[in-house]
This record gives structure tokens, sequence and C-alpha cells, in this order.
């Protein structure tokens, strides 16, 4: 799904990785809410019923990383 590295993001404690939604604002990512998740499916469901999330904004869902909360441009993900 993402090529990134499992080892730079969180894990659970049975080696799950945890999501996080993050937006796109003044052309910088960054995480939406403080909550994290631990599955890909319970992310997508909060984010589909975010009324904020419509056309202008670009929500994304992602492994969960500490870079998130300060922003990143879109080339910065770990492709």
């Amino acid at each position: 799904m993402y090529g990134r590295s499992c080892s730079t993001s969180k894990k659970t404690k049975n080696n799950k990785l945890m999501w996080c939604v993050i937006w796109k604002k003044d052309d910088i990512y960054s995480i939406f809410t403080n909550q994290i998740f631990e599955s890909n499916k319970k992310a997508l469901e909060f984010k589909n019923k975010q009324t904020s999330f419509r056309k202008k904004h670009d929500a994304k869902v992602i492994p969960y990383d500490y870079k998130y909360f300060k922003g990143v441009k879109e080339h910065e993900f770990d492709k």
C-alpha cells in the first residue's frame, strides 16, 4: 500500500501500524486531530465522517509518524 519503512512508524503491541488523518492547509500537510487509529479502516471511517473535509481540503489516511505534527510538504512523504 505505502512503500514506507515500518521502523519509522509507531507500532501497536501486536506489531501493527498505527494510522492518522492528515490534511492539506496552506500547501502543508499536518495532522488533523490528535487521535491515532489502530487500523486503516477506522481512520478512513473517521475521515469520511468529518464535514470539514470537502473538496477544498485534501485529506489522507497514512501510517502515523511524528513529523506530521509540524507539517510536511507533499514531496516529503515517504514513497
